[in-house]
């Protein structure tokens, strides 16, 4: 009798076994396809300036469009995820130096990766916020490009991306969304040039920084790793409805709310949006309220 149970047990756990294998499997390669996945996108060129005032736009740019958070205030790279579970994933060397892609890279190149997500070999580009940066007019993404492209050349040769098993399970499901042409319309077109002002339009244009973790509507969005928190509303069903504009800068600018929370840089990143300026929070400070 016991001989029996043993041998029933036994093969339920290879059956179990045996299915769990065969799901893995199925999904190892469904990512695999999707990573592998080329898109055919040809981006219009735009001018990419190289005088001290497009360069000096192009840095405040990398600064409150969070590119120094990931790949560094040098812009050589770094690791951004090293978990056992979820895998290893790099910012990518922007320079010209060893492990970088700034030597080989084109115009055409930095405008796939900017706009579309998109690597040389026209495969999606993992995290990179590129859903944000397509938004952004040609002026303004031809000088964050020319910035970029002056760096100084660091050697920074960076371990190669692994998904690991929870990552691609979590992809496969759309339950992580890091493959990044998979989430953009390649088929807009950004305005030309937007006027910097005090105003409703121009924060509603600066606000396509927040939208990848507050949604298109700004009603927050489900953390994009695993445990992490639900982006907060924005709109005037959120606590910001309460917030007067000292209180919208001071939380930009020191990462504490007024109700006492100190945000965690790494989920909102305040460290960069503290470089916006006063009349560019002001801005961000309308638009919100119109949120209803």
């Amino acid at each position: 009798m016991f001989k029996r149970i043993l041998k029933f047990t036994l093969i339920g756990v290879g059956f179990l076994l045996l299915c769990i294998a065969l799901f893995y499997a199925f999904v190892h390669f469904s990512v695999n396809d999707r990573l592998a996945q080329t898109y055919t996108v040809d981006p219009k060129p735009i001018a990419i300036p190289n005088d001290s005032a497009a360069l000096a736009l192009g840095h405040h740019l990398s600064l409150v469009q969070g590119c120094q958070d990931c790949h560094g205030k040098d812009l050589s790279g770094d690791i951004m995820v090293d978990d056992p579970a979820i895998g290893l994933i790099s910012a990518t060397n922007l320079t010209t130096g060893e492990g970088g892609i700034g030597a080989g890279y084109s115009d055409k190149d930095w405008l796939k990766a900017m706009r579309h997500g998109l690597s040389q070999e026209q495969t999606s580009l993992l995290i990179m916020p590129s859903t944000e940066y397509s938004k952004m007019s040609d002026h303004d993404l031809g000088a964050l490009i020319a910035y970029c492209k002056q760096a100084p050349p660091v050697d920074n040769q960076l371990p190669q991306n692994e998904l690991r098993p929870l990552a691609r399970i979590l992809i496969n499901f759309n339950q992580m969304k890091i493959l990044t042409a998979e989430l953009i319309d390649h088929d807009y077109e950004a305005p030309e040039y937007i006027t910097p002002s005090v105003s409703v339009d121009y924060g509603g244009y600066l606000a396509t920084a927040c939208a990848g973790c507050h949604g298109t509507n700004f009603k927050g969005l489900p953390g994009k790793e695993p445990g992490s928190p639900m982006a907060s509303d924005l709109t005037q069903t959120g606590n910001l409805a309460n917030w007067s504009e000292n209180q919208f800068k001071g939380a930009l600018r020191t990462g504490k709310t007024p109700e006492g929370i100190i945000m965690n840089s790494k989920l909102m990143p305040w460290e960069a949006f503290r470089h916006f300026s006063d009349d560019e929070i002001k801005a961000l400070y309308l638009f919100f309220q119109t949120l209803e």
